[in-house]
């Protein structure tokens, strides 16, 4: 057994709260939010992909690699807050069963 108490306890916390509550019954937040973050993951992952081209000398090769990250980290990082703010609101809005799975598994079983 794990000298590490149970995340569950604090999983359920979160989900019987107020405003995960509030969050779930909503007819349109709930998509809204979703939205966000694929738009987030998109903007992150594209801008990404074209840094890691021009770092393989594939992509703009008009530009510097300096230039091209000096005009491409902006975007990145307002990929990654939008994917990382919607990701937690998704995750208080409804954590399920899956992932109480995997904490128990990892966090007892593993240890970690």
């Amino acid at each position: 057994m794990s000298p590490l108490p149970s995340i569950v306890p604090f999983l359920q916390v979160i989900q019987d709260s107020e405003f995960s509550t509030a969050f779930r019954e909503s007819a349109y937040v709930w998509g809204i939010v979703d939205g966000v973050h694929v738009i987030g993951l998109c903007v992150f992952l594209g801008m990404l992909l074209f840094w890691e081209l021009r770092l393989f000398n594939v992509g703009v090769r008009s530009a510097s690699v300096s230039e091209t990250w000096a005009r491409l980290s902006p975007w990145i990082m307002v990929g990654f807050v939008l994917m990382t703010v919607s990701g937690v609101v998704l995750f208080c809005g409804e954590y399920n069963l899956v992932i109480q799975v995997v904490f128990e598994y990892f966090v007892h079983r593993k240890g970690l």
